[in-house]
């Protein structure tokens, strides 16, 4: 079939035979000092300052973003923008994408030396790569044309030519195709331990199994690719899969320093837990810049990564401030804020704020142990499954998507009895706070939810945020009970109270109110898929009715709606996404609309000079940002 068809017979097949080709590809990754941690090709992400960073801090090998043939070889002002390198970058691999040989030849010819290899994408499962037919798809359907592609780099080139894929659904074509790459004049492979179905919510776990028999099947070196969050996942990756290498993505983004414990050489940090190092590394990045000069989109992306623990948990806030800064002065200033917040003082270590969290999770695991965990509520096996769905995935798909790299939790690497630890408080604290919530909702009967159960909710929330349990615990329950079971009939019963509290037939419910408010906010800044879910739970509206309605007789709630409703549009907003893709477009039409949304934020804005002030300030921001006559209109007119 025209998937599996060979290569033009104009291109002729390697000169050497494979034992030779072989004894090459191996003597040549020694020469580059046998690498064992990789930096993976990162669209606008592994460009040179992080790389710089990523190689102070363990990374034996790097790989630039993924560059496009055919605008590289003909385009000067492309090459210039998105290919630089330094002398001290090395070694290095630069990815390649595109279907025509003798195009990717051409652009392979103007890099070959400047780099240790020429990498080609036949792994990228984003529809762009459908549309230009290239990464994985064009492995799907046109095994001549990467077979051609593989053999015009190997017999022109001074470097060796490698390639990086993913799995087929079928194990004996993924064999039958990485073979005929090694035979086409592959010098080393590295295999995403994922099909190109498996991204986006149906990401699930990579299969290490299955790279294990990709490198039994081939006699060149293998990377492995997939599921690496921490040092502790690549010891393990190496053991399992037994590949010469592991590279990582998603982890590295986290954490910079992901591999320096397993690299003799590598600095330590000597810091007092996560957050202090995190913010070390994120102002030595700031640092690198300002010797490899870097596009600002670029900066911000890797901040809102790298710093996402810690925004979540002491900065919902600031992450507005980061997203609209327009230098890097005004970046360095959030960072050094959100570490005076972490630390206690800028500057100083952070083993206070450590003693204060670990101090809240005991008494979290004090009132967890007069609890029993739900046995068969969001917890159960439905939830368990939706957690391998929603696994890390390392690679082309996070790097090509900006938006979604506000889908996961990295988890801590502190101590690890202390991590441990924390992880189990945290859990204790969310399985108490679930069972509690479920024992009062048959009582509600359309009532708000007390107070003190919602504030118990989003507390156990910020514990499991700050212990990197979003994904494993969190989000399953999330998505499958407390936003469709817990909070959409709450936030109708809102609504239904605010228009009660309208017409003079009821008195503002304070406490539930500000306790419902700062669980929604809690709930959306955690994950892109539970703020989609809360707005087509009608989350947009009902904060909206807070503001106009409630808020006249309450002024406390103003503060907890503003920040919730900028949860809800920021989760996808910040990190890339547009307005509709986080809100939905009826929640943005109904933002549009309430020309009250925009008088009462104005209000709040110009007589408040405190944080409901600058919460005014983010929501006006971003309906500015949407380019709409109507917002525009309602804000001069207001």
């Amino acid at each position: 079939m025209r998937a599996e068809s060979v290569c033009s017979p104009d291109i002729p097949p390697p000169s050497l035979d494979l034992d030779a080709r072989v004894a090459n590809a191996w003597a040549h990754y020694r020469s580059l000092g046998s690498p064992r941690f990789v930096m993976a090709p990162m669209v606008d992400q592994s460009e040179l300052a992080f790389r710089m960073l990523g190689r102070e801090f363990g990374c034996e090998l790097c790989y630039t973003p993924m560059l496009h043939s055919k605008q590289f070889s003909t385009n000067a002002e492309y090459r210039l923008k998105f290919f630089t390198t330094c002398p001290q970058d090395r070694p290095l691999v630069v990815q390649l994408c595109g279907h025509d040989p003798p195009t990717v030849l051409q652009a392979a010819l103007l890099l070959q030396d400047h780099c240790d290899a020429i990498d080609i994408n036949l792994g990228c499962p984003q529809g762009i790569a459908k549309k230009g037919n290239y990464g994985a798809f064009l492995a799907d359907r046109d095994w001549g044309a990467v077979q051609g592609i593989v053999r015009t780099l190997h017999n022109n080139l001074k470097v060796p030519v490698w390639c990086k894929c993913r799995l087929f659904p079928d194990m004996d074509r993924t064999i039958r195709f990485v073979r005929m790459l090694e035979d086409a004049g592959c010098a080393l492979l590295t295999i995403h331990g994922r099909t190109k179905e498996m991204k986006g919510q149906n990401t699930g776990l990579a299969d290490w199994d299955k790279i294990r028999t990709v490198k039994q099947a081939l006699r060149i070196p293998v990377f492995a690719n997939g599921n690496i969050r921490d040092s502790n996942d690549v010891l393990r990756c190496l053991e399992v899969t037994g590949v010469e290498g592991v590279m990582s993505a998603e982890g590295l983004l986290a954490n910079p320093a992901l591999f320096s414990p397993l690299v003799a050489s590598a600095p330590k940090l000597a810091l007092s837990c996560r957050a202090a190092e995190i913010c070390f590394l994120a102002n030595h990045y700031m640092d690198i810049t300002l010797t490899y000069t870097t596009p600002l989109k670029f900066v911000r992306a890797h901040l809102f990564r790298m710093l996402k623990l810690l925004l979540a948990e002491f900065g919902t806030d600031l992450r507005g401030d980061l997203h609209s800064a327009k230098d890097f002065a005004q970046m360095r200033d959030v960072v050094r804020l959100l570490a005076g917040r972490v630390v206690g003082q800028p500057c100083s270590d952070d083993s206070r704020e450590w003693a204060r969290r670990s101090a809240t999770l005991e008494t979290a695991a004090t009132t967890a142990s007069t609890a029993q965990a739900p046995s068969d509520g969001p917890n159960a096996d439905s939830g368990r499954k939706r957690a391998r769905s929603t696994t890390e995935a390392d690679g082309d798909e996070r790097a090509a998507s900006p938006a979604a790299s506000h889908s996961e939790k990295r988890p801590h690497t502190c101590v690890p009895e202390v991590e441990a630890e924390s992880c189990e408080l945290a859990k204790a604290a969310w399985a108490s706070a679930v069972q509690a919530v479920q024992n009062a909702l048959p009582s509600l009967s359309g009532e708000l939810l007390p107070a003190a159960l919602a504030d118990s909710v989003t507390h156990a929330l910020s514990l499991c945020s700050a212990c990197g349990l979003v994904d494993a615990v969190v989000l399953p329950a999330a998505l499958d009970w407390l936003v469709p079971v817990v909070l959409a009939p709450q936030l109708e019963a809102l609504q239904q109270h605010c228009t009660a509290v309208r017409s003079g037939g009821a008195e503002v419910a304070a406490d539930p109110i500000c306790a419902l408010a700062r669980l929604v906010g809690a709930a959306a800044s955690l994950h892109l898929q539970i703020a989609r879910q809360l707005t087509t739970c009608g989350a947009v509206g009902a904060l909206i009715d807070v503001l106009v309605s409630a808020a006249p007789s309450l002024p406390a709630a103003v503060l907890p709606a503003l920040e919730a409703l900028w949860c809800v549009l920021s989760t996808g907003s910040a990190y890339g996404a547009p307005a509709s893709t986080c809100v939905g477009d009826d929640p943005l039409q109904l933002l549009l609309s309430r020309t009250d949304l925009c008088r009462t934020v104005l209000s709040v804005r110009t007589s408040d000079n405190g944080p409901a002030a600058r919460a005014a300030n983010r929501i006006l921001d971003f309906l500015e940002r949407q380019d709409a006559d109507e917002v525009l209109h309602a804000i001069l007119t207001a």
